[in-house]
């Protein structure tokens, strides 16, 4: 009686079928394939965004290198600018310097009429004594209102005095300002004021 014997094995290389399945690689799995895709259009994503960033940055530069419109009109617009600014100082300047003046001939002004009025009513004080006691007294009197008296005479016991008053020395060119005044003397302690008729 014969036995039928399988072989389990030879030295040709046959293998087993489960020794077979265990040395084999895995399938991957279609959730890994779809990360692994993703992963790689981001990738994909991010590479070409830096390169155009980068291509982006060397173009610009490359444009301002080499005098681009865009960079001529930029700069033309801050000259322009800097233009008008200059120009609005260059205005306020200029009415700050008119007021100052205006201001400055208007002080010799009112400096040259008050003059005026104190050295009339010195002369007059001083018109009995003579007129040259009356002028001297009046040029004291306009000197120290930082005036200059340039005519003084008597007509009667009135006094009539012009002084003139000099401005900023800035502004001497445009003349000096004038001041005239006249005064008569005071009366007398039994000197009696004329009382005219009542109707």
């Amino acid at each position: 009686m014969r036995q039928n014997t399988t072989p389990t094995g030879s030295a040709g290389g046959s293998r087993i079928p489960g020794q077979a399945a265990a040395e084999s690689p895995a399938a991957p799995a279609p959730g890994d394939r779809a990360r692994s895709r993703a992963r790689h259009r981001a990738r994909s994503r991010a590479r070409h965004r830096a390169r155009s960033r980068a291509r982006h940055r060397a173009g610009h530069r490359a444009r301002h290198r080499a005098g681009h419109p865009s960079a001529r009109k930029a700069t033309g617009d801050l000259g322009f600018a800097a233009v008008v600014v200059l120009a609005l100082a260059g205005v306020l300047v200029a009415c700050a310097g008119v007021s100052v003046a205006l201001a400055s001939i208007a002080v010799a002004r009112h400096r040259a009429a008050s003059g005026a009025d104190l050295a009339a009513l010195s002369a007059a004080l001083h018109a009995r004594q003579g007129a040259p006691a009356a002028c001297a007294a009046a040029r004291r009197t306009a000197r120290e209102q930082h005036t200059v008296l340039t005519a003084c005479r008597l007509e009667g016991l009135d006094a009539a005095v012009e002084v003139s008053a000099r401005p900023a020395p800035a502004l001497v060119r445009f003349g000096t300002a004038v001041g005239r005044a006249r005064a008569g003397p005071a009366p007398l302690p039994f000197e009696q004021p004329q009382r005219l008729p009542v109707r």
